[in-house]
């Protein structure tokens, strides 16, 4: 391959354009974009490169590759791991690694390739494909505190379309800006904290408080609504649901998946612009749904465990996760999960743009 590049060195642009389109071969195709800088410049320029090498979908949205969770060890503080999904993505690819970090380091949310983890009181943001990390100021929180309920969020330059924001230095360096938001609310009182970083201001957290009541308020810049109740509970009935999970669908829409306990169905309620909350109900087919009852004489019970991107998971009471496709109710079971089981908290989805990442990668290559 070296060699047809500098045999090809004198073509013109164009020409060397023409030829690529002849290539059907995917493999081929990235074997001449690694050929030479001049070939992988025009291979990363050329808009339909990825629409050649990628699936349709892949272009229109970032696939679910797998999660971080806490493996506990016998001795010592939990390991943060990489768990891969069901169909493993990660073949020339690095596995997502936590560079930088201790084993103690509990993941806490994700944006796009971007991880937030704490290590004791020291929030650490990373990108668990490039190694690359930048720690930020401690924070010391009642992070345990089971009268404190804590979220997270993490905002880059695509988020935040205002020019004071920064829009990023368009390098595909996704640590050159972005956000990070932590609130705390104490659960007796309806009291919050909420701390936010940002990598364009001063090197430090800046904190707003208020009180969570039930109509709309804002207050700096913390928005907040009572959503009303779209699924009904009856205190004197059984329990049927698993507790509901709030996200957010690929149009930024909230989004409340609540999980039938034996799997049955997942009821989906999506709120519109108009703030109506629209229902959907999807129907599952657990792999688990024909085996014996349980010791207790019960059957199987499922409980939500987080959703990203279109994949939800969710684990049997046999510690046993599976990854469900919201749009086709397709589950399939997640090898190698942790020992021990995982939770609500100890779990955190990953997504990621293949497209922009391959590009970016393509890039580095070009430049070296």
């Amino acid at each position: 391959m070296e060699e047809a590049a500098a045999t090809a060195v004198q073509l013109p642009d164009e020409v060397l354009r023409k030829i690529f389109l002849l290539v059907k071969d995917t493999v081929a195709l990235f074997r001449c974009a690694t050929a030479c800088k001049r070939w992988c410049s025009l291979l990363v320029s050329d808009p339909s490169f990825l629409r050649r090498c990628l699936p349709e979908d892949a272009c229109r949205s970032s696939p679910f590759p797998g999660f971080f969770a806490q493996q506990r060890r016998p001795r010592g503080l939990p390991e943060p791991c990489f768990v891969q999904g069901p169909r493993p993505v990660f073949g020339l690819l690095d596995c997502p690694r936590l560079v930088g970090c201790a084993d103690s380091a509990v993941p806490l949310t994700s944006r796009g390739v971007l991880l937030l983890v704490r290590v004791g009181d020291l929030p650490v943001l990373c990108n668990p494909l490039t190694g690359r990390f930048k720690s930020l100021p401690p924070l010391k929180l009642n992070y345990g505190s089971s009268n404190y309920s804590t979220g997270y969020a993490i905002l880059t330059a695509t988020d935040c379309s205002s020019s004071e924001d920064g829009d990023g230095d368009g390098d595909g360096d996704e640590l050159s800006f972005f956000k990070v938001l932590i609130m705390i609310i104490q659960k007796d009182t309806m009291q919050y904290r909420l701390h936010t970083f940002s990598s364009a201001g001063d090197w430090g957290w800046s904190t707003c408080a208020g009180r969570v009541n039930h109509n709309l308020t804002k207050t700096g810049d913390v928005s907040t609504a009572k959503l009303p109740i779209v699924i009904p509970r009856d205190p004197l009935s059984p329990k049927t649901h698993d507790e509901p999970y709030f996200s957010l669908d690929a149009e930024g829409r909230l989004t409340l998946f609540s999980l039938q306990l034996d799997c049955n169905q997942l009821d989906i309620w999506t709120w519109h612009d108009d703030g109506r909350p629209v229902p959907t109900l999807l129907k599952l087919d657990p792999p688990s749904k024909k085996k014996k009852k349980t010791k207790a004489g019960r059957g199987v019970e499922y409980a939500c465990l987080g959703e990203k991107n279109g994949t939800l998971l969710i684990k049997d009471d046999q510690q046993r996760v599976y990854a469900v496709s919201v749009k086709t109710g397709v589950m399939q079971e997640v090898a190698d999960c942790p020992r021990g089981g995982v939770g609500r908290r100890e779990i955190v989805p990953l997504e990621i743009d293949w497209p922009a990442l391959i590009v970016s990668r393509l890039r580095e290559l070009a430049m070296e």
